[in-house]
């Protein structure tokens, strides 16, 4: 089910709620995070990267009980495995899609170079661009999405992109060739 994107921002915006009342970092990313960056695109669901510790395991499982749908012991593996999970809002049934950042497979600053933006009457913090644009190069490099590509090539044309923290990440996670794919004029 598609939900409308005031609903997914609803949703969204009680997870944030969440994340500032224990502490926990989070940023938006995927499809919403490019959207409120001036993409127009709609999305079947919402994506958050949290940055937790280990006293964020169980405080995280007993708050998200208390808004949303979600299956705790697969919250808890998730959250000490730095994987995946995902949550509905029963009131929107908003899927948010909550990945686990691994700060060993990916330690550059993404946290730091957050960038806020008004959603729903909230400040929420939101990846920059260019780590959107690596995020969404990481994931199309290994299903090939179409949209991902898309989302690529339309984000690459943002004014004031830092390309200086940009470039050596490209390289340092062997995404060049899947930047050309997504240079491509059938992306555009």
């Amino acid at each position: 089910m598609v939900t409308d994107p005031g609903q997914q921002k609803d949703a969204l915006v009680r997870f944030v709620d969440i994340c500032d009342a224990i502490d926990l970092p989070y940023l938006l990313t995927g499809s919403l995070a490019a959207s409120s960056h001036g993409m127009p695109r709609m999305t079947r669901d919402v994506d958050v990267l949290i940055d937790p510790q280990p006293m964020h395991i169980r405080l995280l499982q007993k708050t998200l009980l208390e808004d949303f749908e979600c299956d705790p012991d697969i919250v808890g593996a998730a959250l000490r495995e730095h994987s995946m999970f995902n949550i509905i809002d029963p009131r929107t049934f908003t899927k948010i899609d909550v990945v686990v950042r691994d700060r060993i497979r990916e330690p550059d600053e993404v946290m730091a170079r957050r960038v806020l933006v008004e959603m729903s009457g909230r400040q929420v913090r939101t990846m920059s661009p260019e780590d959107l644009i690596l995020a969404k190069l990481k994931w199309a490099r290994t299903t090939h999405s179409a949209m991902q590509l898309r989302d690529v090539q339309w984000l690459l044309r943002l004014p004031n992109l830092d390309m200086a923290y940009l470039n050596p990440r490209i390289l340092k996670y062997k995404l060049g060739e899947i930047l050309e794919e997504a240079r491509d004029p059938r992306y555009g």
